[in-house]
């Protein structure tokens, strides 16, 4: 029987037991091979013999296999031992949040966020592979000890839907009792089963206690019947109502009632979090976190001395790696009307928005006034008739206007609130803090259009995802006739690759402002990024003419993302473009300071510009951007296009591209960046998915299609070498398809056209060739392979005298090359 000392297949020695559950022992162990330590899970032996118990054992290691992100637990090794199963995985030594919690003891909400956003982060990555892990508890999750970085472990009773066509499915009853959804307790689980739980384990972290508890029958009854607990009951008040709104949506009984995503549950926490500030919280105590102030958040765990929330930086945690669902996004689940900041600022007339945006007058129906509160009276019996009837009349019509009251100069001044925010996301350069002002505006002032428009323009700026779509849309519907809103929307779409929603958005905005530059610059930026230039030029024109000396920073951000795609039709002649862009990026820099995805943007341009000199400066501009925001997909896919096509170094390519695809699997640049380095690495398979992936999300990705023609072109050679022929025209042919859906995009593109001239002369059609690559010498002269494969186009069509003058401008640029070697053969023998 495997014990402490024993060793598993000559390499694992098991040091001593550090764990028991209901299927196995847990083992400190030491990998002798790689001299580290692990932890060994091993099946008991008497269930190692139970084939159901075995086979669940076994889907554990494949599920958690299949599961690549930084807040699960990965697994190192399985395999069987003296008719035992196992598993390794990495040590961790800091404990559970369990440990945290025991004896009764609570988080502040600021950690309780931090562990709550990186849990959510870890289901969410499992849901969307279609995987419920059904026994989310603090015992499984493991604590990092230096850092606090979470990891969600044992996906043991996990639950694969793969084969279903439903999101719930009916198994076995399984998990922790105390945990359970009211579904799962009659078998049943679905994907907001986890939802449920990982409620459960928030209001422990908040209140020390479990939501429902007692007697085995109690605590079934309880999930199943019982309403939702107070929180300030539970509390002892230390904890405002107003985080009630979030266990009544994630404990709901029905499984339709709760959040459809445990990180939409995390971003409403952490958006009321953020959003409250001079919380009373005298009597609030907390368990710090070992090793004494947060090394993330940088102080106690306790409410002492507690200063606002939204001053907080953004945390991450060990490595660069997010804390998904930081403060910035938009719940789905606002804070309710009646909740208001104390100390209001005092009201001022008018609202200074980011420099360059026009204020828009209030529409009709703008909730700026004050607001009414339903208050119910207690109940006293009679004594006196009519006079005490009168009398409760008298104090209800009291309590109303005290309540009416106590809204109206409670509910802060709309215009310098909206001030403030845009003053401190925009121009001071406070982007959390700045993104918190305004969603705790949008509880007071949910009608407010503008309000709307402003906050999904910080949030598209802030990370360019998807959250300011939801917020630009919602400023649509209040205000559909405002174009500067529409024209927001449409560069969100488009940097989220809706094209369609996209084309609609830009012909609302021309139709909303014909003549002005909101509607020519949607119109421009569209166009540009689906490469019709013959639209997009004129229109980028007639914008530049309709703003005339405008200092609006968004209109310089129009010219510097059409710039980014412009260089392409210019290709290899784009430095000059590439300059045009990052200087019109910094004079946005210079009104809104220290913009990540702003300032990465301007990285690239800036190597870009001068493919010589600039590279390293302009890396080092971007990897400014990435400590700023370390968990934005987008500028680590920078970092892995700079690292991988400028500097050929495949190694950092391949980590910023992974570590990016952690993030958002389908981001278009990831994929390419990571597909090169596949390809380079020989792993055609590899890299052919990733580019169909890349095409899939965005079928406007040119470089991907070129890519991926270049790759098929090499295997291609590879199948020649081994005699397979008719491979390697199968392979030649879908190249050739790929090269020109490049092409197509970019018609002036000189490597494009190279890409399809070379695949037209292997496939015999030399006149294609031909035509492509006349147009090509006479854009570049410093490309030995136009040369050399017009010049073998022109000898296998009896032009002999082209083809030696082709053969001797390569030789100027490029003796070695292969193919003008192949040339110069040729030409002696013919």
């Amino acid at each position: 029987m495997l014990g402490e000392n024993s060793i598993i297949n000559n390499r694992y020695r098991l040091e001593k037991k550090i764990g028991q559950g209901g299927f196995a022992r847990v083992y400190l162990g030491t990998d002798e091979l790689l001299k580290r330590p692990v932890a060994i899970k091993v099946l008991s032996n008497d269930l190692s013999e139970d084939e159901n118990f075995l086979g669940r054992f076994q889907k554990e290691a494949v599920s958690v296999a299949s599961l690549n992100h930084p807040n699960i637990l990965s697994v190192f090794d399985y395999g069987h031992v003296e008719n035992t199963a196992y598993l390794v995985m990495p040590y961790i030594s800091g404990g559970t949040l369990a440990d945290k919690l025991r004896g009764g003891q609570k988080l502040h909400p600021q950690d309780a966020s931090f562990f709550l956003r990186q849990a959510a982060a870890a289901l969410d990555y499992a849901h969307r592979r279609s995987i419920v892990h059904r026994d989310v508890k603090p015992q499984n999750m493991l604590i990092e000890s230096e850092t606090n970085h979470l990891l969600l472990a044992d996906f043991g009773i996990a639950k694969v839907l793969r084969s279903s066509n439903s999101s719930n499915s009916n198994t076995a009853v399984m998990g922790t009792l105390s945990y359970m959804a009211p579904e799962q307790l009659s078998g049943n689980v679905g994907l907001t089963t986890d939802v449920y739980a990982l409620g459960c384990v928030l209001f422990q972290m908040l209140t020390g206690q479990l939501p429902y508890s007692g007697a085995t029958e109690t605590v079934i009854t309880s999930h199943l019947m019982a309403p939702v607990p107070s929180l300030v009951a539970r509390s002892q008040g230390t904890l405002p109502p107003i985080l009630q709104t979030i266990f009544d949506r994630a404990l709901a009984k029905k499984p339709e009632d709760r959040y459809a995503s445990a990180g939409e549950m995390a971003k409403t926490f952490q958006a009321i979090i953020s959003s409250i500030s001079n919380t009373p919280a005298a009597n609030y105590q907390t368990m710090p976190i070992p090793g004494g102030p947060n090394p993330i958040t940088g102080r106690s765990a306790t409410f002492e001395n507690q200063v606002n929330p939204q001053q907080y930086p953004p945390t991450v945690a060990q490595n660069n790696y997010p804390i998904p669902g930081s403060s910035n996004f938009t719940p789905s689940n606002p804070t309710p009307s009646w909740y208001t900041p104390t100390n209001p600022p005092q009201p001022i007339s008018t609202v200074t928005p980011p420099q360059g945006l026009q204020p828009t007058q209030i529409v009709t129906g703008s909730n700026t006034g004050s607001q009414s509160q339903t208050v119910i009276a207690p109940v006293r019996k009679k004594r006196n008739g009519g006079l005490l009837i009168g009398g409760g009349v008298a104090l209800l019509a009291i309590a109303l206007a005290i309540g009416a009251f106590i809204l109206f100069f409670n509910k802060p001044d709309l215009n310098l609130g909206l001030k403030e925010a845009n003053s401190s996301f925009f121009e001071k350069g406070e982007h959390e803090a700045g993104l918190a002002k305004f969603k705790s505006l949008t509880n007071s002032y949910p009608e407010e259009f503008r309000l709307w428009r402003d906050y999904g323009l910080a949030q598209y700026f802030w990370k360019r995802d998807v959250d300011s779509i939801d917020t630009l849309n919602k400023a649509v519907r209040l205000n559909p006739k405002d174009p500067q809103t529409s024209l927001y929307l449409t560069s969100a779409l488009l940097d989220n690759y809706r094209f369609g929603e996209a084309e609609k958005a830009a012909k609302t905005t021309q139709e909303l402002d014909p003549n002005g530059w909101y509607g020519h610059a949607a119109i421009a930026a569209y166009n540009s990024r689906i490469f019709k230039f013959d639209v997009a030029v004129p229109e980028f024109a007639a914008m530049q003419k309709a703003a005339g000396t405008t200092t609006d920073p968004y209109y310089y951000w129009v010219i510097g993302t059409y710039y980014y795609y412009e260089a392409k039709t210019k290709w290899p002649n784009f430095s000059a473009t590439n300059r045009a862009g990052y200087e019109a990026l910094d004079k946005i820099i210079s009104n809104w300071p220290d913009m990540p995805q702003i300032v990465a943007l301007r990285g690239i341009f800036f190597a870009g510009a001068d493919v010589t000199n600039n590279i390293p400066r302009g890396a080092e501009i971007v990897q400014q951007a990435f400590k700023q925001q370390p968990d934005s997909s987008r500028i680590l896919s920078i970092l892995g296009y700079l690292a991988r096509f400028y500097q050929n170094d495949l190694s950092n390519g391949d980590k910023y591209a992974r570590d990016a695809l952690k993030l958002n699997d389908g981001d278009p640049e990831a994929n390419l960046v990571l597909a090169g380095v596949l390809g380079s690495r020989k792993d055609f398979d590899g890299a052919y998915k990733r580019y169909e992936k890349c095409t899939q999300v965005n079928p406007y990705q040119d470089q991907c299609y070129h890519d991926w023609a270049y790759f098929l072109g090499v295997q291609s050679l590879e199948e020649d070498l081994t005699g397979s022929k008719d491979k390697a025209l199968t392979l030649r042919q879908q190249g050739l398809e790929k090269a020109q859906k490049a092409l197509s995009f970019t018609p002036n593109h000189a490597e494009y056209a190279l890409r399809v001239a070379y695949f037209q002369y292997f496939l015999g059609n030399y006149n294609e060739a031909i035509k492509l690559l006349e147009k090509n010498t006479t854009v570049r002269t410093n490309s030995a392979w136009d040369y050399a494969i017009l010049g073998l186009s022109y000898l296998a069509t009896g032009q002999k005298a082209g083809a030696q003058d082709m053969f001797n401008r390569a030789l100027k640029v490029d003796a070695n090359d292969y193919y003008v070697k192949n040339l110069g053969e040729r030409l002696a023998k013919a």
